[in-house]
């Protein structure tokens, strides 16, 4: 149960796992999805990728069951997100390398070193599940934006030739819906952290495997997932998670340190309603989205 305080809208205890029936239904979803592929023969299932991605996003989510149930430290939950990561990152889940030819530089890749990779993948794969847990804080509003991100990956994933990873984002995205039907303003049921952390988790996962060396090999890759196309999907999450960070340290307070100081919590401030607020960040959001696949169908 999610008690009201200071820093929170709704006035009355509500339900905080509906995270369980967000995760349970893409599980389910999920395998008769790939039951299908694998029966059209559509796409070669690559199990240790898969494997791997369900191992993160369930483990993303029980860490936040956890700090729904007992209010885990907000290091020891990094902690725990990082060895996750880390784990991913030894299995292949790794930004080595950027196709840059849209540059015209005369430079088709730019190859990380390990190093690098390996802090850019794990600043990513965990910078995302917080910023979604961190816009979870008016109704309907993590999951508005994650699942127009889903759609929009959709879409992008399909246009590129991964087949597989376009149904994820469907599943993904066909779960959110049926939970706004009881998450949007007023709520019946919140998300809680495990929800924000498995959506946030699987944000980032499927925007960062379309440039993996795998993928970009499997897939006779031609480089039409660009890496700043989920820049744009999840700018807002990002840009308010980066604002809110260097606000705090500026201030000489913890970046984990909790305050009102979110883009909602200022349009609020600004006299925007709950549900104004709400609905003027998705649309806001559905507006960069769109842009993406209109340049697909125009410029490709």
């Amino acid at each position: 149960i999610d008690i009201p305080n200071s820093r929170k809208q709704h006035k009355n205890p509500i339900v905080r796992i509906g995270g369980l029936a967000i995760s349970g239904g893409f599980i389910i979803a999920l395998t008769i999805s790939f039951l299908i592929i694998k029966f059209l023969g559509l796409q070669n299932l690559e199990l240790n990728y898969i494997f791997t991605l369900i191992f993160s996003i369930y483990s993303f989510f029980l860490i936040g069951i956890a700090d729904d149930i007992y209010q885990l430290s907000p290091l020891f939950r990094l902690a725990l997100q990082i060895i996750i990561t880390s784990i991913g990152f030894n299995h292949g889940i790794a930004l080595e390398t950027l196709d840059i030819r849209f540059l015209h530089l005369n430079i088709e890749k730019l190859e990380l070193n390990t190093i690098i990779s390996y802090l850019i993948t794990i600043f990513w794969l965990t910078g995302i599940p917080n910023a979604i847990n961190w816009m979870d804080g008016l109704d309907g509003l993590a999951a508005g934006v994650a699942a127009i991100s889903f759609f929009i990956f959709f879409i992008i994933n399909l246009h590129s030739g991964f087949i597989l990873l376009g149904v994820i984002s469907l599943v993904i995205f066909g779960c959110l819906c049926g939970f706004l039907r009881f998450n949007f303003f007023p709520a019946k049921v919140v998300m809680g952290d495990g929800g924000s952390n498995f959506i946030g988790s699987l944000l980032a996962y499927l925007s960062i495997l379309p440039l993996t060396n795998f993928y970009l090999e499997m897939q006779n890759y031609n480089g039409s997932f660009k890496f700043f196309y989920p820049l744009i999907i999840l700018l807002i999450p990002i840009v308010d998670m980066l604002y809110v960070v260097l606000s705090r340290l500026i201030k000489g307070k913890s970046p984990f340190y909790p305050d009102r100081n979110h883009f909602h919590h200022r349009l609020l401030k600004r006299g925007f309603s709950h549900k104004q607020t709400v609905v003027f960040i998705l649309i806001l959001h559905l507006s960069l989205c769109f842009t993406l696949p209109i340049s697909l169908l125009f410029f490709t």
